[in-house]
This record gives structure tokens, C-alpha cells and sequence, in this order.
């Protein structure tokens, strides 16, 4: 019978216009969300090669960390510039607007390199012996060089992120197989979704049966009301967590075919951990609420006003108050386990919450049963 009940709570759901809502905005979340927001990890490419392209957008037009570029660290960044020009014969020259030219070197210039490259193995560096390389360098080559102090560092940032870009990325392939990571960045834009929207299956798997008059058929069965709450409950967490499983199954595929290693249970261990426990709070609150409110807006605005306080990122994100879990950046696993900690206690807070509110709209669903038979 309880079984029965589960699957006639699902087809009736699968029919109506509240699971028509829940699916699509969940799939408009997944889609102008995660796919939206979603670069995939790959071995990003040496700001060298952009500079032989001609392309110096990411050197020249954005100047991110070049603050927090070392003296030592602008040696190496000019020795791999002497060594390029060296190299190819030629250096790149740019305007005001970052437009990029790449101009053959004369006999002059090229020796010129040769000198202070062997001056920078043999010499110790200092801020001067720098600022008088740099000058020899633009009086040569003039003042839309590469070869000003600004712009070697910010070149030396580019190959600072680059290099840091590199070990994530390859962090991540290593150790998270790639799909481990992003099934957190996953969890977190579905997780927003189902946080608000499972409360229009939820809100009124009660009060419709009032609504439609089949709570008087449904009573004279023998059915108590444990079996007939917790068949309602199941059935509408089954189906919206199936929901996500599809997505999260059709995410793995699609990563499946990109990557030639992944982790195939990723996406559906964080829907799992992540997300079910967040369906199952809403749900409860649901149930609760509605069965003291006796309709389903009440529920809704509850709903809302818990969603609302859970979702802005805070120092307290991962606090057990808050019901749903926020991740939204794709990182290592050491840098996730840094958090893992919280995030677990968290979920399971939360999942014990959720059962002890279904038991007390279990008995309070008792308790007011020939009321709302009427």
C-alpha cells in the first residue's frame, strides 16, 4: 500500500503545473547558471605564445597582481623576454590602444640583447642594474616597448597567474578528475534552485487533496496517517531528486565525452549530499507549515524568507542555520577540504532537522486529521 501510494503521489505530480514550474526553472538555473558560468579546466596557454601571436590583450590591458610582483621575480620575467626577441629576430611594439606589431630587430639591437642577457647571468641584480637595463632597452627600441618597468610587470603577473592557472589545473585533473570539482560548482547553482522552487511540489501535497475533495475517499481506505504523509513525502522528494540525478547524469555524459579521464559518481555523490538534504528541508518546513496554515502560500513565503537568508555568501556560510550550500567557484581538493569540515556538519544538521520537522507534522497532522476531513 505505502508503495502505491509513493508512485500515485508521483504521476499525479508529474501531471500538474507545480512540477511543470519546478522543472523549468531548475533547468533555466542549470543552463544560464552552471553551463553559463562554467570554463572548462584546461592547460592554459603561456602569455609567450600570445606575445608571438601578436596578441598582448592579457598583457596589456589587464594589470591583475602586478603589485605583488618580486624584484626576482622581474629578472625572470626579463630574461624570458631577451630570450624570446633573441629567439624569433623580433619584439613586439604597441600603441596606446594595445594594438601589437611585431618588428624585426637590427644587427644593433639584437647584440644589445645578447650584452644585457649575459649581464643577467653574470651580474647580481639590483633595482638599479634594472632601471638601467630598461633604459638602455627603450633608447633602443623607444618608448612602445615591452620593455618598461610597468609592463614587465605586468607581463611577470600574467606568467605569475599562468603558472599558478597551471598547477590548479592539473590539481584538479590529478586528484578531482576533473568532474569532482565541478559537480561542487554543480550542487551550488542547483542547490539555489531546488532551495526555492521544491516548495511549490511541497506546498500543497496536503492541502490539495482538501481542495479537490479526495481527503474523504482517501480516509475511509485504511491508511494511517504516517503512512499517508510519509508516501506524500517520499513521493515528491523521489521525484524532485530524480530530476536533478537526470541533469547531474547528462552533465557526467557530457564531460565523459571532453575528458578522457573523470570521476563518473561526482556529480551524483554532491547531488546526494549536497542537494537531497536540502530538498527534504523544504519539503518538511513545507509540510509543516501548510498543515498549521492550512493552505499553501503560507509555506511559500516561509519558503522564500529561509531562502533569502541562506544564499548571500557570508563568513557564516556554512553555518547549520542555513539550509542551502553555497561553493560557487570550481578550486582543488585542498582547497575545498579547507571547508569540507563545516559543509559536512552543515548537511547533516540539516538532514536531521528536516526528519524531526516531518515528525512533528506527522503528529500534527494526526492530531488535526478530522478537521481537515471536515
Amino acid at each position: 500500500m505505502f508503495v502505491k501510494l509513493v508512485i500515485y503521489e508521483m504521476k499525479y505530480q508529474i501531471k500538474s503545473i507545480t512540477f511543470i514550474i519546478f522543472c523549468t526553472f531548475v533547468l533555466l538555473f542549470y543552463v544560464t547558471q552552471f553551463i553559463g558560468d562554467m570554463d572548462r579546466i584546461d592547460t592554459p596557454s603561456h602569455p609567450i605564445d600570445h606575445m608571438q601571436t601578436g596578441d598582448m590583450d592579457m598583457v596589456y590591458k589587464d594589470s591583475d597582481s602586478e603589485s605583488h610582483v618580486t624584484l626576482e621575480e622581474q629578472k625572470n620575467t626579463l630574461t624570458s623576454l631577451l630570450g624570446r626577441d633573441l629567439e624569433n629576430h623580433n619584439t613586439p611594439l604597441f600603441d596606446d590602444m594595445g594594438r601589437i606589431e611585431l618588428i624585426p630587430l637590427t644587427d644593433g639591437q639584437l647584440t644589445l640583447l645578447e650584452q644585457l642577457n649575459i649581464t643577467l647571468q653574470d651580474t647580481t641584480f639590483t633595482e638599479a642594474l634594472y632601471g638601467d637595463m630598461l633604459e638602455q632597452l627603450q633608447q633602443s627600441f623607444g618608448e612602445h616597448t615591452i620593455y618598461t618597468q610597468g609592463m614587465v610587470k605586468r607581463y611577470g603577473a600574467k606568467v605569475k597567474n599562468y603558472l599558478f592557472n597551471k598547477q590548479e589545473a592539473d590539481a584538479i585533473k590529478k586528484y578531482e578528475k576533473v568532474t569532482g570539482a565541478y559537480a561542487r560548482l554543480f550542487a551550488d547553482y542547483i542547490g539555489i534552485a531546488v532551495g526555492f522552487f521544491s516548495i511549490f511540489i511541497a506546498g500543497f501535497a496536503l492541502v490539495k487533496d482538501k481542495r479537490y475533495k479526495a481527503a474523504e475517499m482517501i480516509y475511509t481506505k485504511p491508511v494511517s496517517s504516517i503512512k499517508y504523509v510519509l508516501s506524500k513525502y517520499v513521493g515528491n522528494v523521489v521525484l524532485m531528486l530524480a530530476v536533478v540525478l537526470i541533469i547531474a547524469a547528462y552533465t557526467t555524459y557530457t564531460f565523459h565525452i571532453e575528458y578522457d579521464q573523470i570521476n563518473v559518481f561526482a556529480f551524483f555523490r554532491y547531488t546526494l549530499t549536497w542537494i537531497l538534504p536540502t530538498i527534504m528541508m523544504v519539503t518538511s518546513i513545507g509540510y509543516l507549515i501548510q498543515i498549521i496554515a492550512g493552505n499553501g502560500i503560507v509555506p511559500i513565503i516561509a519558503i522564500f524568507a529561509y531562502w533569502f537568508y541562506s544564499m548571500p555568501f557570508t563568513r557564516q556560510q556554512y553555518h547549520i542555520t542555513r539550509y542551502i550550500i553555497r561553493y560557487n567557484k570550481v578550486t582543488t581538493l585542498a582547497k575545498y577540504q579547507e571547508v569540507a569540515s563545516a559543509i559536512t556538519t552543515n548537511r547533516l544538521f540539516i538532514t536531521g532537522a528536516s526528519l524531526i520537522i516531518l515528525i512533528i507534522a506527522l503528529w500534527l497532522f494526526e492530531k488535526k486529521r478530522g478537521h481537515i476531513c471536515g
